[in-house]
């Protein structure tokens, strides 16, 4: 049994220690894959004397000679996001998905460090400058809005990223790499069974202005009313938040609409309360909701945030590896509720 040290020692002790080169035990120690052509003696002997004189690597110079950090960063909006007056950490999808990422990384070597997405931060390269200098390997990212353009950077060094859900607006290249719910399709399917139902005149209140999924959103519900023989010009819009909402102009707006399509289980809930105060059958459907939350008598569409997160991980470990990318980034979502029971009684 080898006794060991009770105090550390410095590369160069331990380089004296066994007679042999600093540069020769470094490449021992921070050669795994065993890149460098070296007798298997000599890699136990400092191996061996390693634990007994108790080295412990110095974590800056091991980056710097593997050029890899083992940290995978995670970039959300700021804690504040000016968009909503409350902390995006009372989003229950960034919840489940940071959740559903730390348990994938649980399964590899890396850690994972949380960024916020603030305006100094974009604007001083700090995010480059971490790439440069191999304090991250790869970069997930939440939350991304249409006019954010600071990814363009990252992109043109050919930085490791996935965005997860939200991504990138116009002018974003083609290999752009993603993983989302497939949104589109969602809206397509609440609204192909709102219009069955005998709606003609969709009000649509939108999510948060300038996320990319607004548009996909758009595009399904377009789709749906193509099909039902709908003019463009049938479709109403407002917008809302997803944690606080606004109903300016929601009560003049409903007199000439005919059923509604709601972007969170919230705005459905609040709606789902004064609908019948208007005295009129009006249908709801839902676009995004959780298991937990969504109203039982709304049809939601469910995301799969769990698979976001599992998938994201996968994808960007994948183009750290140089390996092939997934075919299928979108994950399709499941429908909860009854068919026909639009209105709340």
């Amino acid at each position: 049994m080898i006794k060991k040290s009770t105090k550390h020692c410095t590369i160069r002790e331990l380089a004296k220690y066994v007679g042999l080169s600093t540069c020769t035990v470094s490449r021992v120690l921070n050669d795994p894959g065993h890149k460098w052509s070296i007798p298997e003696t000599t890699r136990q002997l400092v191996k061996s004397a390693a634990e007994r004189l108790n080295y412990v690597p110095e974590v800056n110079a091991q980056r710097f000679f593997r050029k890899k950090s083992n940290v995978i960063g995670f970039l959300v909006p700021p804690h504040q996001d000016e968009s909503e007056s409350e902390s995006v950490f009372h989003d229950q999808h960034l919840a489940t998905i940071l959740g559903s990422v730390a348990e994938e990384l649980r399964q590899t070597d890396y850690n994972l460090m949380m960024l916020f997405n603030d305006q100094e931060t974009k604007e001083s390269g700090r995010y480059e400058s971490m790439f440069r200098s191999h304090l991250l390997d790869g970069l997930l990212i939440w939350g991304i809005h249409r006019d954010d353009f600071y990814w363009n950077e990252l992109a043109n060094m050919q930085t490791p990223i996935v965005f997860l859900n939200n991504t990138p607006g116009e002018g974003a290249p083609s290999s752009v790499n993603y993983v989302a719910n497939d949104f589109e399709f969602a809206a397509y399917q609440v609204s192909r069974q709102l219009f069955a139902q005998g709606c003609r005149h969709p009000l649509w209140m939108g999510a948060i202005p300038g996320l990319t999924l607004n548009l996909e959103v758009q595009h399904g519900i377009q789709r749906a009313m193509r099909e039902a023989g709908l003019p463009p010009d049938a479709l109403r819009q407002t917008h809302c938040g997803y944690l606080q909402l606004d109903f300016g102009g929601f009560f003049e707006m409903i007199k000439n609409c005919d059923g509604v399509i709601a972007p969170s289980h919230n705005a459905a809930r609040v709606l789902a309360n004064i609908l019948p105060t208007l005295q009129r059958n009006i249908p709801m459907v839902c676009l995004d909701s959780s298991a937990a939350n969504a109203v039982p008598c709304v049809p939601t569409m469910l995301p799969d945030d769990e698979k976001i997160g599992r998938e994201g991980v996968r994808y960007l470990l994948k183009l750290m590896e140089n390996r092939a990318a997934p075919t299928e980034p979108l994950v399709q979502m499941r429908i909860q509720g009854k068919p026909f029971a639009f209105t709340c009684p």
